[in-house]
């Protein structure tokens, strides 16, 4: 079962490297609570229209393709239907013509929908955004 959550987590990444929003929102849970939620005031995103603009938004900080993802740290569970995963990746990219690397904490709410794995919850954080945000 662990495998089945993992998959989630690594379509996800492969979706959003390749900035192709429709198979990142098939990740998702369907239905009007489905939340993503960022580091800071204003990063609180409730149902798919809003997540899709979020991640369009995101999609105009890299180049495609240009991600390699790093998981220093997991764990995940079920219980029915319900799942979660919480990560430590290290994500490494072309952000404006420049190599870089950022740290994230993520973590996930999922629930089986069709006999599907689904994000019906993700936070993250990225690690030293605060320090970054009063530069």
């Amino acid at each position: 079962m662990a495998s089945d959550i993992k998959k989630v987590l690594e379509l996800h990444n492969k979706a959003f490297n390749a900035q192709d929003l429709k198979a990142v929102m098939e990740t998702y849970a369907s239905g009007p609570n489905v939340v993503l939620m960022g580091t800071g005031p204003g990063e609180s995103y409730v149902a798919e229209e809003a997540i899709g603009g979020a991640y369009n938004q995101f999609f105009n900080r890299f180049e495609p393709n240009t991600l390699e993802f790093k998981n220093d740290w997991i764990a995940m569970g079920t219980s029915g239907n319900t799942g979660w995963f919480a990560v430590t990746t290290s994500i490494a990219g072309t952000i404006k013509n420049e190599k870089q690397e950022r740290v994230f904490n993520i973590s996930c709410a999922l629930e089986k929908q069709k006999g599907k794995w689904r994000i019906a919850s993700m936070h993250f954080s990225r690690l030293g955004a605060e320090q970054q945000q009063t530069q």
